[in-house]
């Protein structure tokens, strides 16, 4: 009996393993926050063994309920490198939704009690861990955009342009000599504020002097983009205005939104 328990308690530890570490891989990946497989291996033990400890504890369904959220956003801190407390929102709330739509879509998938053990609970639980990652993914992509965008003051001197922009928590670009956040332009919108000739010449003037900032991307894992150090730099958005301080922006050649909805990628670096 007492064999039975321990192997018991060992299936349920690595259940709530798998089950916190596809949650968690789900969450970095609808909102594009990169993480290293040991950080996310490291949330997901520690969420198992606590909520297996918390078992042996009986306790109120609200103090339950407060625990859990906690628990979530416990491991959701361990799992990324988070900035700021409306990132460990962010995150958490995307945590628990994936847990949400999961369990949904597992029981509404589940032919008969048999398919909650056995090989047949792993295959439902991976399909309906890929198909809520596919429908959060897609509203990231169409309905979230919409949020999570704003207008961009860029002001060079007594020159100054607005355009639109997405707030992209997985732009975690730095510059490398002064560790500033970046914002990704489209060059073509900025290319009538710059000097003739600027990105070939060493510019005197400190703020336009030229920085190169490495980047990845597919089919280019060791790319650089020429950047500056703008006079000033405003978000607008939802009748808010964040002041982007020690801004550096990057220019990009290519397209940021093939629809043409924004022009600039901001990253969460001044929301707190």
């Amino acid at each position: 009996m007492h064999e039975r328990v321990i192997i018991y308690w060992d299936v349920l530890w690595l259940l709530n393993f798998m089950m916190d570490i596809l949650l968690l891989s789900i969450t970095g990946s609808v909102l594009r926050w990169k993480s290293r497989v040991p950080r996310i291996l490291l949330a997901g033990a520690v969420g198992a063994t606590l909520s297996i400890l918390f078992l042996w504890v009986q306790i109120y369904d609200f103090i339950l309920g407060l625990y859990k959220v906690a628990l979530a956003v416990l491991m959701v801190k361990i799992a990324f490198p988070i900035k700021g407390m409306r990132q460990l929102l962010q995150g958490s709330i995307i945590f628990y939704l994936g847990a949400w739509v999961v369990g949904g879509i597992f029981y509404a998938f589940a032919p008969s009690e048999k398919w909650f053990t056995g090989i047949f609970f792993w295959l439902l639980l991976i399909l309906s861990a890929l198909l809520a990652a596919m429908g959060l993914t897609y509203w990231r992509n169409h309905g979230q955009k919409r949020v999570w965008q704003g207008d961009l003051l860029l002001k060079i001197h007594a020159e100054e342009i607005k355009v639109r922009a997405l707030v992209d928590s997985g732009n975690q670009l730095v510059d490398p000599l002064t560790g500033n956040p970046v914002i990704i332009v489209e060059y073509q919108a900025l290319a009538h504020l710059l000097p003739p000739g600027w990105s070939e010449s060493a510019a005197t003037d400190e703020s336009l002097r030229p920085r190169y900032i490495p980047y990845t991307s597919m089919g280019n894992p060791q790319g650089l983009l020429l950047g500056f150090r703008p006079t000033r730099v405003e978000l607008y958005r939802d009748n808010e205005v964040i002041h982007c301080h020690d801004a550096i922006v990057a220019l990009s050649h290519q397209r940021l939104d093939p629809s043409g909805h924004y022009q600039a990628l901001v990253p969460t670096a001044w929301e707190h």
